[in-house]
């Protein structure tokens, strides 16, 4: 049941693509009656077929709020549309020719900013807008006050462009508004696991999530409950609730760089915590079979292990030194390699995946049936995704609630890594590959984003 609901809670059902009214004799709106060049955006998940039917092949797909370009007027309920200068059809009732798009614009206080990388300009707040020039690292730029989304306004030669939020830092004349100011850089360190982000509220872009005990440096000012701090030369902001001038709590230790000496398995699913007891914090799970690396440390029933090159522990009466045998609650060996149907609504370049690949969709999707979409096949030379050797598994509300899950979907894989053919995972700034399994979950570099850092979304390479 849980299965089926998730498949329609993601996209409408397969039934009414053509345009058909819902049982209770509701539409979902009006049919977009679309000219050539228009802009559309949809208004949930929906596919791209290569022809203007439930007949035709699915080739790609839209979520929510994606935006793409009309090749022409909409006929019989389908509009055709550019898919990288392919011209393919989406159901008209489920794009809108709204130029605003989907996602609702908010306005506030005009000021400046300073770009933190080489910046892409856009005519629109979404990667589907035409790039009009790349600002250089370090531009100070305008800012209207106007953002949408992840996106924000700014004015340029006399015109509005767009920009993304999250490679922006505070300007001179912004981001500081009302706030009080100190008399210098100072440091505190994280209480817990701890966004960062753009601008002293919740409504601002995550940058990136930073581990218990990670030492910040603080600027001196401070507004409404959260804290000015520099992070990759930018100014950012970080709630002052979870900040300690005091260094780590003793209550539970923040995590140090260590390296194993020893390697058990977990017979069980288990919890692996910041200190020896269950009135510490869960950082992961791990499930049966999956191996860990050990210190040799022991405290009253619980064993130190290392987890993505931290110190955490382990119930010691849950780990072997044999390994159990991997769950069976899904057997790799026996999942298809024909994509199931409830994976494709919004998810992109799956039928271009290889036989392995496509196994990890059905593990995760079956398993996991609140995530997705999935995305395949890309063009990126150098990448897995080039040729259908890697998958994107989108986690959604990613920082919140489905973090968990996010941990559960990377240590599944991880135990099964040699069923399902994989190579490496990346998972929150952290790798893990088959190559280099004694080492565990490495810390990567930072690449300047949520999605870049795979904060967002599980990342799975296969042979």
């Amino acid at each position: 049941m849980g299965f089926l609901t998730r498949a329609l809670g993601r996209t409408v059902a397969t039934a009414t693509l053509a345009g058909l009214v819902t049982a209770s004799g509701m539409v979902f709106g009006p049919l977009s009656q679309s000219a050539q060049g228009d802009r559309l955006t949809a208004i949930t998940g929906v596919n791209l077929r290569s022809g203007p039917g439930l007949s035709y092949p699915v080739v790609g797909g839209l979520s929510t709020g994606q935006r793409i370009t009309a090749l022409g007027h909409s006929a019989d309920g389908w509009t055709p549309v550019d898919l990288n200068g392919r011209r393919v059809y989406v159901a008209s009732r489920y794009v809108s020719g709204d130029t605003d798009g989907s996602t609702p614009v908010s306005t506030g206080s005009a000021g400046t900013a300073v770009t933190t990388v080489n910046l892409n300009v856009r005519t629109g707040p979404s990667t589907s807008y035409a790039v009009v020039t790349t600002l250089g690292k370090g531009t100070t730029v305008t800012l209207t006050g106007t953002t949408s989304g992840a996106w924000t306004q700014i004015s340029r030669d006399g015109h509005s462009y767009w920009v993304s939020s999250v490679y922006l830092g505070s300007g001179s004349s912004g981001g500081s508004t009302g706030g009080s100011s100190g008399s210098g850089t100072g440091a505190a360190y994280t209480t817990t696991a701890l966004n960062v982000r753009t601008g002293p509220s919740t409504s601002y872009a995550v940058v990136t999530t930073l581990v218990r005990g990670t030492k910040v440096t603080t600027t001196g000012t401070e507004q409404n409950g959260w804290t000015q701090v520099l992070y990759n030369g930018a100014t950012r902001w970080v709630s002052s609730s979870y900040l300690t001038t005091a260094g780590a709590s003793a209550t539970e230790p923040a995590p140090s760089v260590v390296t194993g000496s020893g390697t058990m398995y977990a017979t069980t699913s288990v919890n692996v915590r910041t200190g020896p007891s269950t009135s510490y914090a869960v950082v992961t799970t791990l499930e049966q079979g999956q191996q860990v690396s050990t210190t040799g440390k022991t405290s009253n029933g619980w064993t130190e292990v290392v987890w993505q090159g931290a110190a955490r522990w382990m119930s010691s009466q849950y780990l072997s030194s044999s390994n159990p045998g991997t769950s069976t609650t899904v057997d790799p060996a026996n999942v298809s390699s024909s994509i199931i149907s409830s994976a494709l609504p919004g998810s992109v370049g799956l039928s271009g995946l290889v036989p392995s690949a496509k196994k990890v969709v059905n593990v995760v999707e079956t398993q996991w049936p609140v995530v997705g979409p999935y995305y395949g096949v890309r063009v990126e030379p150098g990448s897995d995704h080039n040729d259908g050797h890697a998958v994107d598994c989108m986690i959604p509300n990613w920082s919140g609630a489905n973090k968990v899950i996010g941990d559960q979907i990377a240590a599944y894989l991880q135990a099964h890594a040699s069923e399902l053919g994989i190579s490496y995972i990346i998972w929150r700034q952290h790798i893990w590959s088959v190559a280099r399994s004694s080492e565990g979950w490495r810390l990567m570099a930072d690449r300047g984003s949520t999605t870049a850092n795979h904060y967002d979304h599980v990342h799975v390479s296969v042979n």
